[in-house]
């Protein structure tokens, strides 16, 4: 439920060595609070919830006690983080996330309030520095966060000023998971410029991260997936390849149990692929524009080198994909 929810508030008690969280979530419809022990992986799903009078009534108390308002930044949603090519290569192109500085602003403001931070810049020794200052209220001071910048290839003035604003972000607690140490790389068709070099098949191709969970307590990217112009996943970490199932061979039966034995045979050995399947495959495959691309693609997605002895099962799978491929360029 909380994944549901658009906002929430979180206050945090020291005792005994444990860190115990009481948050108020607050949905469209409904306020609960929800207590767990963060030193625990997960929580125990108890929720509680609330009318505006024991809401009240329970910060009130919390107040009394001491406990500290945590103003905690979240992680980056899939649509707040960019990507875009880094690098073209035979096989296919280097991806590079980021996020760009009106996503910092938004998340300060949701944060902090648009009173409770400001930003400045100066220049040190021939560099242009960005300082984030957070307004911390216990204290009655500003806690300053600072970073330089580098040029950008157009606007440089400019893209330098947006980069010290991101690396100060950075440094304020935004974005940090992508940092994650994660090669990301995209198998997608390529052809050869005049140069001699490489370059994206389809020139104007454009990527998007699609689904991303993150570790808040590491600050580290668990899982995330990212998807070309069509919605096809082309790069995947974290996620379960499938399953293919093995082949083993069976023992010999004996002469007296060999009736026996050729039944448990047909119950218990998976069906291989049939030669029709293997027909249907390769016609599929020769209606892709490359067919050498499609292919690599194909047995990387399922994590083969050969169709030779795969089961029946993950041949039906390879055929429903290829044809969900060819609709796609059909359309």
């Amino acid at each position: 439920k909380k994944a549901e929810c658009t906002d929430y508030i979180e206050y945090r008690k020291i005792t005994d060595n444990k860190n115990i969280n009481i948050v108020f979530i607050h949905s469209d419809q409904t306020v609960g609070a929800y207590e767990w022990n963060r030193w625990q992986k997960e929580s125990d799903g108890s929720i509680y919830y609330l009318n505006a009078k024991e809401l009240e009534a329970i910060i009130k108390k919390i107040n009394e006690l001491g406990w500290k308002l945590m103003q905690k930044i979240r992680a980056l949603k899939a649509n707040e983080i960019e990507v875009r090519v880094q690098q073209v290569t035979e096989k296919g192109a280097q991806l590079l996330v980021y996020k760009d500085s009106r996503c910092d602003k938004r998340i300060l403001d949701e944060t902090f309030g648009i009173l409770g931070w400001k930003n400045k810049y100066e220049e040190i020794k021939g560099n242009l520095y960005c300082t984030i200052s957070i307004w911390d209220d216990d204290s009655k001071q500003w806690v300053d966060k600072c970073d330089c910048g580098v040029e950008s290839f157009s606007e440089k003035e400019k893209g330098e000023a947006s980069d010290a604003f991101k690396r100060a972000g950075f440094n304020v607690g935004i974005g940090r998971e992508l940092y994650t140490r994660i090669f990301y790389f995209a198998n997608v068709p390529t052809v050869k410029n005049e140069k001699g070099k490489f370059d994206l098949k389809n020139k104007y191709e454009k990527f998007r991260v699609s689904e991303i969970e993150t570790n808040e307590e590491q600050e580290k990217i668990e899982k995330i997936k990212i998807v070309d112009s069509k919605d096809k996943v082309v790069f995947s970490y974290g996620y379960k390849k499938p399953e293919i199932t093995k082949i083993t061979e069976t023992p010999k039966p004996t002469n007296e149990s060999a009736k026996t034995t050729k039944k448990e045979e047909k119950l218990a050995t998976p069906k291989t692929i049939t030669d029709a399947q293997k027909k249907l495959i390769n016609t599929l495959l020769s209606k892709q524009e490359d067919r050498e691309q499609a292919k690599k693609d194909l047995y990387a997605k399922f994590n083969i080198t050969t169709i030779k002895g795969i089961s029946s099962d993950l041949a039906k799978q390879m055929i429903e994909s290829l044809k969900g491929d060819n609709n796609d360029n059909n359309k």
